[in-house]
């Protein structure tokens, strides 16, 4: 996804912004301060070990973005607005049930819960993207792939534990792309 960028300085400068608008936002603390209320509910319902508790608090950020932001159900769920076309989303849910039970063996049933904030993103795109594709280019859409990368591996370097990316907070990152990138595109052109 990050080498269908065509232009640089717009996708690094809506990475800068989202990720200063997430963090003026707090959303990364909000965010796990949501999960931890969810998983003290769901350690009362069932009989969970304490430790699959803290891992889940500990990981919830990047199961989030692997099954409800991530690039593919982005574009999945705007290629079928625009084209009717389900293919991606269809693979999308190939690739996420498996590492959905995967993840479950070790959190438990407290992973079903990521399914609203997938269908909630994935609702929207589809539903906006009439809308928005009627003025949407290969250049913005390609940029807009890009951000989506970037965010993607600051989420694989945070999960192998090499550097702590606020994922969460980079999210409105994706809000800020197409615009930044129109923007210089009009200033600058495309090269």
């Amino acid at each position: 996804m990050i080498s269908k960028t065509q232009t640089l300085p717009p996708v690094v400068c809506s990475l800068l912004l989202g990720t200063l608008t997430g963090e003026i936002l707090r959303l990364e603390y909000l965010i796990m301060l949501l999960a931890q209320k969810i998983s003290v509910c769901f350690s009362k319902i069932g009989k969970r070990q304490r430790s699959s508790l803290e891992y889940m608090q500990e990981q919830f950020s990047i199961f989030l973005v692997v099954f409800a932001f991530s690039g593919l159900g982005f574009f999945g769920a705007m290629q079928e607005g625009l084209t009717k076309d389900p293919s991606l989303l269809i693979i999308k849910a190939l690739l996420d049930f498996p590492t959905a039970l995967f993840i479950a063996a070790n959190t438990g049933a407290i992973i079903g819960i990521l399914c609203f904030p997938q269908f909630l993103m994935q609702a929207i795109v589809l539903l906006s993207a009439g809308f928005v594709g009627q003025y949407t280019t290969p250049f913005l859409l390609d940029n807009f792939s890009g951000c989506g990368g970037f965010i993607m591996l600051a989420t694989g370097l945070r999960t192998c534990g090499i550097m702590q990316f606020p994922i969460l907070s980079m999210l409105p990152a994706m809000l800020y792309s197409m615009p930044l990138s129109l923007l210089w595109l009009h200033f600058f052109g495309q090269a």
